[in-house]
């Protein structure tokens, strides 16, 4: 079913007399409606206040949604109450674009009504969209956060896909209390979000049930684009609390005030790293020191294929310290425009030489060039050093 381009439209039914003349928001769909094998739903600029009865029964017609798109209705200040929530069960793909006065995708029964107060927010046995896959949100001016944070366990528990676009109030994408909820979470894409300082926020979660063993994620791919505040990927030290051991692929591009990707604690476990993209950023350093007590690190990307540091003006070394970088498997290298990068050691450098580490060159030309690198986009100074044969050809890295 699609409703689209019906900006009269209030209600599937008839609006009730003493609700009009109290000018209470009327529900477009209430409990008159029965649509008992509806599995797909999509409402578009339509100017109902209210979606939903909060008051809708068990077994209602929404319980057999699949997909449900909501889109530029501009009147709605929330999405869902707990009550709708716990109903969509058999949800598996939620979008929500463009409603200008959109708050909050949940609230507690009641906050805008006037629900019964037994009606608790989420009890413990009940969960949030307990099969959904893939949810996008997008175009949200209002939307301040996209959690509610009093979730059953099982809450967002197959989610898979995640993406967030043009967010401009929203602060963070994963507070601590949501991060237990979401260990299926294989795909992250947050963009244009003006406000966004932090993606995962773990600062706090240690502290939440006391919880002594770190989550594994199962994130694959992060990508995060034009985030003109963000600080921190992973705030605090997230290597205490959780556990990336499947990332795959980083792409993060035009974020001015990010001054470093990885803690070095959590570098030296991402072993599936096959691709990192890193464009138009702020940061200084790729790997930075943390509690490890490491004095000379060895970091190694056992399976790091594509490299691709481009328009980095402020890059001066891959971790802030001495140490050692290996990438056996290395295949792409493409470096430009990082003018604070050493990214060769020079023949006039001796290997006994002590350098400091503002200035230790990112790769030793005979593990890029002479093993398995198949493509090299550089920068012109260093493929004039390379053809004029300035480079030495000694190993800096082991």
């Amino acid at each position: 079913l699609e409703l689209e381009h019906l900006p009269s439209l209030i209600s599937f039914c008839s609006i009730p007399l003493k609700a009009d003349k109290q000018c209470m928001p009327v529900e477009l769909i209430n409990q008159k409606v029965v649509m008992p094998h509806l599995e797909l739903l999509k409402l578009s600029k339509i100017n109902s206040r209210k979606l939903w009865d909060d008051n809708l029964p068990g077994c209602s017609f929404i319980h057999n949604l699949k997909s449900l798109t909501i889109v530029e209705c501009d009147n709605i200040a929330y999405a869902f109450s707990s009550s709708v929530a716990r109903e969509l069960v058999n949800l598996k793909h939620l979008a929500i674009s463009n409603c200008q006065m959109l708050e909050k995708i949940f609230i507690s029964d009641g906050k805008f009504g006037s629900l019964p107060l037994s009606q608790k927010p989420f009890s413990n046995d009940e969960g949030v969209f307990p099969n959904l896959e893939t949810l996008e949100i997008s175009l949200m001016e209002q939307l301040k956060s996209l959690w509610h944070n009093q979730l059953a366990p099982n809450s967002f528990c197959k989610l898979k896909q995640l993406k967030i676009q043009s967010c401009n109030k929203l602060s963070n994408v994963f507070p601590s209390y949501v991060l237990d909820k979401l260990q299926n979470l294989e795909i992250v894409t947050a963009t244009y979000c003006n406000a966004l300082e932090v993606v995962f926020e773990t600062q706090g979660l240690n502290a939440d049930g006391g919880r002594q063993t770190r989550l594994k994620m199962q994130l694959r791919t992060l990508t995060l684009n034009h985030l003109p505040m963000l600080k921190h990927i992973w705030s605090g030290n997230p290597n205490k609390t959780l556990k990336f051991q499947n990332l795959c692929q980083l792409k993060v591009t035009e974020c001015p005030n990010l001054n470093h990707v990885f803690a070095l604690s959590m570098a030296k476990e991402i072993q599936h790293l096959q691709e990192l993209y890193i464009e138009k950023c702020g940061v200084e350093i790729i790997v930075s020191k943390d509690e490890m007590a490491d004095t000379d690190p060895e970091l190694i990307f056992p399976e790091l294929t594509y490299l691709s540091f481009q328009h980095l003006t402020q890059l001066r070394s891959f971790y802030d310290g001495s140490h050692n970088l290996n990438c056996p498997i290395l295949r792409h290298v493409d470096v430009f425009h990082c003018d604070k990068l050493v990214l060769f050691k020079p023949k006039s450098l001796n290997y006994q030489d002590i350098v400091p580490v503002d200035t230790l060159p990112l790769f030793s030309i005979e593990k890029v060039v002479r093993r398995n690198t198949r493509e090299l986009i550089l920068n012109s100074k260093d493929v004039t050093m390379l053809c004029n044969g300035q480079l030495n050809d000694e190993p800096i890295y082991t």
